[in-house]
């Protein structure tokens, strides 16, 4: 049977009975939860449910328990309806419309201000394109323009949950077309952060990145080994480094990050990834704010429409609040944004590899 896949944001705390985490586990969740979700909400009760997924009612009736308990789903009248943001293939349509026009309208927006723009670069060995791609692509909109459109009330970064936890949930079905939505724009961040230094890949979300995040996750390199090599990558970008003066504890790094796209062959030890350091904080801050002023009133009066422009959402016939389903449309709106900028040339067009997706790296070190 169908299931709805369930993500998260945020932390969920220990996995207890408290966690919706672990109640997802427990057997026919994911299914219960598909079912609730292509059903109108309240309108089917326990014994309903039961026949549906032919469990006996007292299974089915514990299983509905625990997600009460989590506030995974809500109850009127003895039937049920999903109490987070969820996502069916019957939404996909609704979803590319609301992003559609948009995002030419605000990227055109962003490419009429090209001038100001560059001007308010910070000076790099990038070029224009691809710095532009992580200080807008990723760093404003996926960053900066967040938490500034939460504070506005437009969107929701977080929830407080029961057990003292602050977390969101999403949901998705299994639909391609789906899936296709989310997956296929330049809309996901992987960073991952150790003293001080952020190592970060921004793109879509088509396949395994081999950047530092994903290695870790998947046990291809230890957080031990990465801890190690940040004097390493220090010491490269404030002085000039030869190949051939590398200690073998030195050379086993610059070989690792060879491997994943931060050095070239050659010579000298030098980074092909933009690195932002504090140097260049306040550049980017500045031009950050710049961008968003640009664009927060197009953006505040697209979500202004939301619950008319987007009424047939599933989510919206369960009673989920605007604010939490915003979080995914403003990741739909961003994604198509970054997309249409690489296409007008504006952003650089990072190459799609085999098994990975398309992104690019960068490296960010505080203080």
């Amino acid at each position: 049977m169908n299931k709805l896949n369930l993500y998260h944001f945020g932390d969920c705390g220990v996995m207890d009975e408290l966690n919706p985490l672990q109640v997802y586990k427990t057997k026919h969740c994911p299914e219960l939860l598909y079912l609730l979700a292509t059903s109108n909400g309240y309108s089917l009760n326990v014994e309903e449910l039961s026949r549906k997924l032919n469990l006996p009612e007292g299974t089915l009736a514990c299983l509905v328990t625990s997600m009460l308990r989590v506030r995974m789903i809500k109850e009127k009248n003895n039937c049920f309806s999903i109490n987070f943001p969820f996502f069916i293939e019957s939404d996909v349509d609704t979803l590319s419309a609301f992003s559609k026009e948009a995002s030419k309208t605000i990227g055109d927006i962003i490419i009429e201000n090209k001038d100001e723009i560059t001007s308010l670069l910070p000076e790099m060995n990038h070029k224009n394109k691809r710095i532009m791609y992580h200080i807008i692509g990723d760093m404003l909109l996926d960053g900066l323009a967040l938490d500034y459109f939460s504070n506005e009330g437009i969107l929701r970064t977080s929830k407080e949950q029961v057990g003292d936890r602050d977390y969101l949930l999403i949901g998705f079905d299994n639909s391609t077309a789906l899936s296709g939505c989310s997956d296929n724009i330049l809309c996901s961040s992987n960073n991952y952060r150790v003293e001080g230094l952020t190592f970060n890949s921004f793109g879509d979300s088509q396949g395994d990145r081999r950047d530092v995040y994903r290695m870790i996750r998947n046990s291809l390199v230890s957080s031990e080994f990465i801890k190690s090599s940040i004097p390493f990558l220090k010491e490269v970008k404030e002085k000039e480094t030869l190949v051939n003066t590398l200690s073998n504890e030195e050379n086993i790094f610059y070989e690792f990050y060879k491997s994943i796209g931060y050095f070239s062959e050659g010579e000298m030890v030098e980074f092909v990834i933009p690195v932002f350091d504090e140097r260049v904080k306040e550049e980017v801050l500045n031009l950050s704010n710049f961008v968003l002023d640009l664009i927060k009133e197009d953006v505040i009066r697209l979500f202004s429409t939301v619950k008319d422009v987007c009424s047939s959402l599933a989510s919206l016939n369960h009673g989920v609040e605007v604010d939490e389903i915003a979080n995914e449309l403003w990741h739909q709106l961003f994604g198509n944004i970054n997309e249409y900028l690489v296409e007008k040339g504006f952003f650089a067009k990072p190459e799609n590899k085999v098994n990975e997706g398309r992104y690019f790296q960068s490296l960010h070190i505080k203080k």
